[in-house]
């Protein structure tokens, strides 16, 4: 993963070339400008550095055509948004892209923003997950998927052209809205990668996640059959010792699973207070 930041729109500056100049050759650009970056000075731009761009940003500064977009050199990855053909399309590829169709605000999360922080567990294919504000005008559009919540200043990382959800955002929207064993299977790749606070074994006990700077430890409380007594007394047993060290533990049942909002809650509440 690149580190990436918001570029804003301004003014592109072009110069046409000498009438001599070879007919249909690429204009030269004087400034770097708009969200899609393009830049060089006294040079002509070569499309193929960029990953992706706006086809609308291509054609006003003179690089591109319409047709030349629609021709066989170029393939739309969302609307408006487009990479070189002979470019491998991987997830993060989707990603970046995506960063330049969505209005600001939008935040790359889930399975999506752990691919492209070194966790593959999206297919190149795959649609990109996304989480937005409640109040953005974001409407359905392919290759997204779009959920709404609200979000801290905290929850995300500048990156490409827009936001990336910080790995504990993208833990959390791992678990949300989604079925328990695909959820958990998710994060437990992502805790065995380091990206948020792993399982760890340590002297005073192992829990499923952990915040070690505020000591909140979250503990999935699954359900208990007939004839594991034993197990439910041991898993006690170290939970006791979590809270000896200090330490408090936001416990996760099945139906706090099923509801986000709850979920998001809980655990932000148990992290403020340790704050």
């Amino acid at each position: 993963m690149e580190p990436g930041c918001n570029r804003r729109s301004t003014t592109l500056w072009i110069t046409a070339r000498n009438r001599d100049s070879e007919a249909g050759a690429a204009p030269i650009v004087h400034r770097r400008s708009t969200r899609s970056g393009f830049l060089v000075h006294g040079a002509p731009v070569d499309m193929s550095s960029f990953p992706a761009f706006r086809g609308s940003e291509a054609v006003a500064a003179g690089l591109l055509t319409a047709g030349q977009l629609r021709g066989p050199r170029f393939r739309p990855l969302f609307r408006n948004v487009y990479t070189t053909a002979d470019r491998n399309v991987t997830h993060e590829l989707r990603c970046r892209a995506a960063t330049l169709a969505l209005p600001d605000g939008a935040v790359i999360t889930g399975r999506s923003a752990a691919t492209v922080r070194g966790v593959r567990l999206c297919w190149p294919d795959d649609d990109v997950q996304v989480v937005a504000p409640l109040g953005m005008r974001l409407a359905r559009r392919t290759g997204l998927r779009i959920r709404r919540t609200e979000l801290t200043g905290g929850e995300w990382d500048d990156w490409a052209n827009g936001r990336l959800a910080s790995p504990l955002r993208t833990a959390l929207d791992l678990l949300l809205a989604r079925p328990l064993p695909d959820a958990v299977a998710d994060l437990d790749a992502v805790l065995r990668a380091d990206l948020v606070g792993r399982r760890r074994s340590v002297k005073i006990a192992r829990t499923d996640l952990a915040f070690p700077a505020e000591k909140v430890a979250v503990e999935y409380d699954g359900d208990w059959r007939d004839g594991e007594l034993w197990a439910l007394n041991r898993d006690r047993d170290r939970l006791n010792r979590v809270h000896n060290a200090g330490w408090a533990v936001v416990f996760i049942t099945a139906p706090l699973l099923r509801n986000k909002e709850q979920l998001l809650a809980a655990v932000r509440s148990a992290l403020a207070r340790r704050r």
